[in-house]
């Protein structure tokens, strides 16, 4: 049975009032953070951070990936990452870089691993590669050569002009005063199991190939939050 065209038209002009509903209830009515949960996190970290907020599962149903991914890179500060910390959910200053590298790490799923790189991909063209996110110790390329099991972020970050001569500041520290190869050469030696070694091996050798390209000088892209 044939529909008229004004049948046609009216369920079209339906079907695009139900998507604005969606759209507009993401932009409005869901927390940031949860669009970066459900952007960039393992899908166990995602429900569990769901159900603390919304009670219960039903909120996810109204979720779709592309629009958080629209709505994390396109509302708010972007480079300030979101960190939901039991009631709420406040901007961390410059979190995003630091956000996504320590989700990489925690991370087993090769398909979350593949969407984090992408985002961090994405980060690193918009946000300081050097900046160290509010209330952490470490610039993001300390953080990455610490966590020593992604020689590809290290890789990345060099790519997109991390500076390899920064050095910690953590007074009373031994790691105090290190530039990313020192940390690196030092957590090479104390690591267990020969994967994790072949890593730092693999990461030594991307540090030592870029180190005297990043001098002092270098400029930086005031790029935060564009």
């Amino acid at each position: 049975m044939k529909r008229s065209v004004g049948t046609l038209v009216s369920i079209l002009l339906v079907e695009i009032l139900l998507a604005g509903g969606v759209i507009a209830f993401n932009v409005i009515c869901i927390p940031r953070v949860l669009h970066l949960m459900n952007h960039v996190n393992r899908l166990e970290y995602k429900a569990a951070g769901l159900s603390s907020v919304a009670g219960n599962g039903w909120l996810e149903y109204m979720m779709f990936y592309p629009l958080s991914e629209f709505i994390f890179r396109n509302t708010g500060n972007y480079c300030d990452a979101p960190d939901f910390n039991g009631t709420s959910a406040p901007d961390g200053k410059n979190m995003t870089i630091s956000y996504l590298i320590s989700n990489y790490g925690l991370n087993n799923a090769t398909d979350t691993k593949k969407i984090i790189y992408k985002e961090l991909e994405y980060a690193l063209g918009r946000c300081d590669p050097d900046v160290i996110g509010e209330g952490q110790p470490l610039a993001p390329l300390h953080m990455a050569v610490l966590r020593g099991d992604a020689p590809m972020i290290v890789s990345l970050l060099i790519h997109h002009n991390a500076r390899t001569d920064s050095r910690i500041t953590r007074k009373g520290k031994e790691i105090d005063g290190m530039t990313p190869l020192e940390l690196a050469r030092l957590l090479a030696d104390r690591v267990k199991g020969a994967g994790r070694k072949q890593a730092y091996q693999d990461i030594i050798r991307l540090l030592e190939n870029a180190g005297n390209d990043k001098t002092s000088d270098k400029p930086h892209r005031n790029t935060a939050n564009a």
